[in-house]
């Protein structure tokens, strides 16, 4: 016998098929990384879409307010020996008869729905609010129909006791328009 502590035997060697073991964990893992990265595409690009916010035309809701008695109305005497006022001129024209739209010209959200709650507060009666047809109008622009011409100089009035110092206000007679009056407030 042979003293060596190992005795010939034909030796089994196993071929490692680790090639194939590697090529199936990199597709596993690729795809993994692609699912990772498409999820991240879908749900990250919906918070980076940017939307236009234009402003929303709003509608006034009007209340009819009682309207108060003319403190420039004269009185006089009535046969039955019962006091009645006469109306004067300036009492002539009720705040509450003249039906006003009112249009956001600056681009500024809520400045219409401001200047509409203003005038409704003095006894306008503001039938909309909205936007007008363009964002570049300065100061305010107001018109108003031939038959209701004796109303502009006292609504140009009120809206300068609430317009700033700066603005200007500018007035004008059309009869394209659909109420009584249009008030446009610009920048």
């Amino acid at each position: 016998m042979n003293d060596t502590p190992f005795q010939d035997f034909p030796s089994y060697v196993q071929e490692s098929k680790s090639k194939p073991k590697f090529l199936v964990l990199f597709i596993i893992v690729f795809v993994c990384v692609l699912l990772v990265l498409a999820g991240l595409y879908f749900l990250g690009g919906k918070s980076k879409k940017v939307e236009k916010v234009m402003p929303v035309p709003t509608t006034a809701v009007v209340l009819p307010s009682p309207t108060p008695a003319s403190a420039s109305a004269s009185v006089s005497p009535s046969p039955m020996g019962k006091i009645k006022p006469e109306p004067t001129g300036a009492s002539l024209t009720q705040r509450s008869d003249l039906r006003v739209a009112v249009l956001n010209g600056s681009g500024i959200v809520g400045a219409a729905q401001k200047t509409a709650s203003y005038l409704d507060g003095l006894g306008y009666k503001v039938v909309t609010t909205g936007n007008a047809d363009g964002y570049s109008y300065t100061g305010i622009t107001i018109r108003v129909k031939k038959s209701k011409s004796a109303y502009l100089a006292m609504l140009k009035k009120d809206l300068t006791a609430n317009a700033s110092k700066s603005a200007t206000i500018v007035g004008n007679i059309d009869d394209t328009i659909a109420t009584d009056a249009e008030v446009v407030v610009g920048k």
